[in-house]
C-alpha cells in the first residue's frame, strides 16, 4: 500500500523532473488531497473516480491530485507501476493547464469522449444511467 506521505514524496519528484515553463501561471501549484471523489456521472456498480483536476477559479490556477482516488484505483500496483500512473495523471492535469493558457480544448474534448464511452459501456452492462 502506498501511503499519502510516500505519494506526496513521489509527486514532488515527478514535478521536479518537468521543465519549470510548464508551471508558468500555475500560481497554486500542484497539491495532493486525501479525497476520493466520484465523477458526477459515476454509475452504480462501476465507480468512476476523479484522479485529479485542473482548476482555474478565484483562487487562481492549480492542480489537485486525489490520493484517495489514486489509492483506490492504483494502490494495488507495484511501486514502479504506481509511479507511472501518478506521472500520467500529473501530466494529464498539466496539459489541461497548458491548453487553458493557449485557449485550446483538445484534452477537454478527449475527456468528454472518455466519459461518453464509459457511459455507453456501463449501459451495455445493464446498469441504467442516472440523472
Amino acid at each position: 500500500m502506498h501511503t499519502i506521505e510516500a505519494t506526496q514524496a513521489i509527486l514532488e519528484e515527478l514535478v521536479a523532473e518537468l521543465p519549470a515553463a510548464l508551471f508558468s501561471g500555475l500560481n497554486g501549484g500542484v497539491s495532493l488531497t486525501e479525497r476520493a471523489p466520484l465523477h458526477e456521472q459515476s454509475q452504480p456498480g462501476r465507480p468512476l473516480y476523479v484522479l485529479g483536476a485542473y482548476h482555474r477559479d478565484s483562487l487562481g490556477r492549480y492542480v489537485l491530485l486525489h490520493y484517495g482516488s489514486l489509492r483506490r484505483c492504483f494502490g494495488h500496483l507495484p511501486h514502479d507501476a504506481y509511479v507511472s500512473e501518478l506521472r500520467r495523471v500529473l501530466r494529464h492535469e498539466l496539459r489541461h493547464h497548458v491548453e487553458s493558457l493557449a485557449g485550446e480544448h483538445g484534452l477537454i474534448d478527449f475527456d468528454r469522449e472518455q466519459i461518453a464511452a464509459y457511459l455507453t459501456e456501463t449501459a451495455d452492462l445493464g446498469t441504467p444511467p442516472q440523472g
